[in-house]
């Protein structure tokens, strides 16, 4: 079962002049929700039946921006630059607990578990380009040359908690905490270099020439409390 809104709005601005151009747009999203959840479980064996309820919520919270825009300038009439940036960003968090009860079982030591999952997730991603386009005829001959840098950034941080009960809510088993981090920077460094040129006889040429360079750090950390694992 699901609940909550979600809303997402908009805008845009633009301009241009004689020589300059400036165009940019922009959105925002939120989502909040909640999902109610419900597992009922028999299992029979050997002439013994054990019940296993789990009951539990989970939620989530995400905001998303998004954006792009670019500046435009013909430096004289055969010459034009422009400088362009788009990108998005994330801030998400999601939260999950259960609590699950178990009965008449010969297998587990525990009459109940409470479990908490939470997990919240930054993400962000701007590109930068620059290009400057030169034109050598007018048959639509041209030179362009674009350099650009784009870069993407990931924070996970995750925390897993969980409880062990008797029946009469007596805690008999260590509680474990799982905890985990991750951190993503991954960079590209871009170049391009493009000719085209048509001639009078109808042939044309293209030629180019580009690079990459790539950059890229990730690293992960986990940190076990407890290694009393039950039923997880």
């Amino acid at each position: 079962m699901g609940a909550r809104a979600r809303f997402g709005p908009s805008a845009s601005f633009n301009y241009k002049s004689k020589k300059l151009s400036i165009f940019s747009s922009f959105s925002y999203g939120h989502w909040d929700h909640i999902n109610n959840q419900k597992l009922e479980r028999t299992y029979t064996a050997n002439g013994n039946t054990e019940v296993i309820n789990s009951y539990g919520i989970n939620e989530g919270w995400q905001n998303v921006f998004s954006g792009s825009g670019g500046i435009e300038y013909d430096v004289t009439k055969n010459m034009l630059i422009g400088l362009y940036v788009n990108g998005g960003r994330n801030d998400d968090r999601w939260l999950q607990t259960y609590n699950t009860g178990i009965g008449n079982s010969t297998f587990f030591n525990y009459g109940k578990t409470n479990s908490s999952v939470e997990e919240k997730y930054k993400t962000a991603s701007p590109n930068y380009n620059l290009s400057l386009l030169q034109k050598i005829d007018s048959t639509g001959g041209q030179i362009r040359l674009s350099v650009g840098y784009n870069n993407y950034t990931e924070q996970v941080d995750k925390q897993m908690n969980y409880a062990f009960f008797d029946n009469s809510d007596n805690e008999v088993a260590p509680a474990s905490k799982y905890t985990a981090f991750s951190n993503r920077n991954y960079n590209v460094y871009t170049g391009k270099l493009d000719l085209n040129k048509t001639f009078k006889n109808k042939l044309s040429l293209e030629a180019g020439l580009k690079a990459n360079f790539e950059d890229n750090d990730d690293r992960t950390i986990w940190n076990l409390s407890n290694t009393s694992t039950g039923f997880l």
